[in-house]
């Protein structure tokens, strides 16, 4: 009976959002209607030319296996970002971010998970059906504020929602959003602006509204001086140059390793790797990269390696990968055998090298599965971090010296950096290359 009860529990949580449950786990006596406000931001998603495909599919299973395609990976990035699923309706998607665990950074994490849905749908492709293939797209709305969220019906019915203006206006941004579009309002483009590049559109005048409001058009990510690295010049580091490529030199010969590549933020370690590896011939490389929103998803980062490596066929060794938990039982050792057999398929070939870059972001399991793992012959692993990584070779990146500060200084200023100026940057960087930028940028921008 126990048993059962257990899996009673795990099939009523998929149908409801994880705050509502939790809450009855905890006491199925207190849940009343009742309701708070909230400061939150709500996404709006629509599939457009699901109408289409649903009359050119045959039969309601086909309908189900397609619409569960495209929202599995609609819910993955939803909780990559710490959103809350509200509701799903036919083809559209409700998500809260704010509710009920708030973050410094909602509207940032709603319009990041927008732009991910877009790309998303476009990867996931069109539908083959009997009558040709139909495009799927979506249309994205955002909007920024204050709603009540409540436990809204009557003692015998009801549903944990939100409501308010909020979400009306977010359904209407919804509705004037092009396919591929992601619209946010201008309480939400004023937290995303700094982060995100945005184009101002013109007013509108939304159903039920008496004054126009503006919007904006969601782009992409702005791309950070820290990440334009073409446009600073690279410090020519000789001593971890030198210990790096004698190490993958032999490597190349047999030997094997792991190093913790460490430093404060900003001082250029993936810069150090990038330029170090795309110099080296003769050896396979993974780049894997830890992601700050999602510490939590198991094998995220090698999943995504995947995907970007080899797409919706990756070799069979590699799929366990991209399965749900659920899907496998003793999965962390299944993992760590086929993953043992794709490197030996690969280290037939070619010396290999790992990159991975955030160490610190990586979800547990992925981390362990590195750190545990056996090193057989012509690999080597790289891993980044702000902290020494236990149980890795250990090599620190230090902050850059005076003279390295001056050379990189007099490059980007086009002029001699005298000795009282060179000593403002060297002091207030404390040699860190992205205070420097910043230092530079803040000069060259106020000449």
């Amino acid at each position: 009976m126990p048993e059962n009860k257990d899996k009673l529990i795990e099939a009523l949580k998929r149908y409801f959002p994880e705050r509502v449950f939790s809450k009855i786990e905890r006491d199925p006596t207190k849940l009343k209607v009742e309701g708070e406000r909230r400061w939150v931001t709500i996404l709006f998603g629509d599939l457009s030319g699901f109408t289409a495909l649903t009359e050119k599919l045959k039969g309601p299973e086909e309908i189900v296996t397609v619409i569960n395609r495209y929202f599995s990976r609609m819910l993955e990035i939803v909780g990559k970002y710490g959103g809350d699923l509200d509701k799903l309706v036919g083809d559209a998607i409700m998500v809260l971010f704010g509710a009920p665990v708030a973050h410094r950074d909602d509207p940032l994490r709603a319009v990041s998970a927008a732009l991910d849905m877009i790309k998303a749908v476009s990867e996931l492709g069109s539908v083959d059906t009997p009558d040709g293939k139909v495009d799927i797209n979506m249309s994205i709305g955002i909007n920024t504020g204050e709603v009540v969220a409540l436990n809204m019906g009557s003692d015998d019915r009801m549903e944990y929602t939100v409501m308010g203006d909020v979400v009306n206006t977010t359904s209407r941004l919804e509705g004037i959003a092009n396919p591929g579009e992601v619209i946010i309002s201008e309480p939400t483009y004023n937290e995303v602006k700094d982060e995100i590049e945005c184009e101002k559109l013109e007013e509108v005048t939304l159903k039920g509204k008496k004054e126009p409001i503006q919007i904006y058009r969601a782009l992409h990510y702005k791309v950070k001086e820290v990440e334009r690295e073409e446009e600073f010049p690279f410090v020519d580091r000789e001593e971890e140059k030198k210990f790096l490529l004698e190490y993958i030199e032999k490597v190349k010969k047999g030997k094997s390793g792991k190093i913790s590549v460490y430093g404060s933020y900003g001082l250029g370690k993936s810069r150090v790797c990038k330029e170090i590896i795309k110099g080296i011939e003769g050896v396979r490389t993974i780049h894997v990269k830890g992601r700050e929103f999602i510490p939590n998803i198991p094998y995220f980062a090698i999943r995504e390696w995947i995907r970007d490596e080899y797409g919706e066929s990756p070799p069979d060794s590699l799929s366990i990968f991209l399965r749900e938990p659920e899907e496998e039982s003793d999965l962390k050792k299944k993992v760590e055998s086929r993953w043992s057999e794709y490197l030996k398929g690969v280290l037939n070939v070619s010396p290999l090298l790992i990159w991975i870059e955030d160490w610190e972001h990586l979800d547990p399991l992925t981390g362990e599965l590195f750190t545990k793992m056996e090193e057989p012959e012509r690999l080597l692993i790289i891993a980044e971090s702000e902290e020494p990584i236990p149980e890795f070779t250990q090599f620190e990146i230090k902050p850059i010296e005076e003279s390295q500060v001056r050379e990189l200084s007099e490059n980007i200023l086009d002029y001699p950096v005298s000795e009282h100026l060179l000593k403002f940057l060297s002091e207030k960087s404390e040699g860190n290359l992205y205070s420097l930028k910043l230092l530079l940028g803040w000069m060259t921008e106020n000449e």
